[in-house]
């Protein structure tokens, strides 16, 4: 569907999408009096993901990085089985199924992911599908810690004058 609402740019929208996530590093713990006691890999969902596009794309992004440690520690989730089924078979086909966790999930009620635990939310083409999209931005909210970045990108209605 995306290939064609899109003529296929939507290909080159998703490569930006994963460049404007910005440096994958690890995140910094700190105790109380703001000193770095730990560092973890950065956790990401990837809503409506379930064929995974996004998620390789980010995965491929930190492989470039070749740190010690792996900074990203990827969930994909989508509503649709069937989806995700694609998703997984896309993994195993290029070597990255441990990568990534895969869960069965509504985006407007996403109780299974803890509150403040999330740095990276995304959502690519996706939300036009959500059927209450105030849940599910409620959702993405409550899941991000401090600091955490809600990203979106989503077709919408070109409004200029002359045009339609």
């Amino acid at each position: 569907m995306n290939d064609a609402m899109s003529l296929g740019i939507h290909r080159c929208w998703k490569e930006t999408f994963v460049s404007s996530i910005g440096p994958l590093r690890m995140r910094k713990v700190l105790d109380e009096r703001g000193e770095v006691i730990d560092e973890k890999p950065l956790k990401i969902l990837d809503v409506a993901g379930g064929t995974g596009d996004i998620s390789f794309k980010i995965l491929n992004k930190a492989d470039k990085i070749q740190l010690e440690n792996f900074p990203v520690d990827i969930t994909v989730s989508d509503i649709n089985a069937d989806m995700l089924e694609v998703g997984k078979k896309r993994a195993v086909e290029q070597g990255i199924f441990h990568d990534l966790s895969f869960l069965e999930a509504n985006a407007e009620k996403i109780d299974m992911i803890e509150d403040d635990s999330l740095d990276l939310y995304t959502i690519a083409f996706g939300i036009r599908n959500v059927t209450d999209r105030a849940a599910a931005l409620k959702e993405a909210h409550r899941t991000l810690r401090k600091g955490g970045r809600f990203m979106c990108l989503e077709f919408s209605e070109v409004i200029v004058p002359g045009f339609k």
